[in-house]
C-alpha cells in the first residue's frame, strides 16, 4: 500500500478528526499522504483536479502536508 488518503476532510476538523491524521496511518500500516476536501466530489472534474494538488502531498505530485 503507498498510502491513506482521507476521503472526506472537513472544513472545520474537530479533535476525532485531527487525531486521525495521527491515528489513521499506524492503523494501516501505511503514510498519510492527503486528505480530500468534504464535498469535492460535487466540483467540475478541471476545478477538482486544480484544487487536487493541496488536498496530496508531493509524493503524489501535491503540496499538501499534515
Amino acid at each position: 500500500m503507498l498510502g491513506v488518503v482521507v476521503g472526506s476532510w472537513p472544513g472545520d476538523p474537530g479533535l476525532a478528526e485531527r487525531c486521525n491524521l495521527t491515528d489513521l496511518p499506524e492503523a494501516a500500516g501505511a503514510p498519510l499522504l492527503g486528505v480530500v476536501a468534504e464535498g469535492a466530489g460535487a466540483l467540475e472534474p478541471a476545478e477538482f483536479r486544480h484544487r487536487a494538488t493541496a488536498w496530496v502531498a508531493p509524493r503524489l505530485g501535491g503540496t499538501w502536508h499534515p
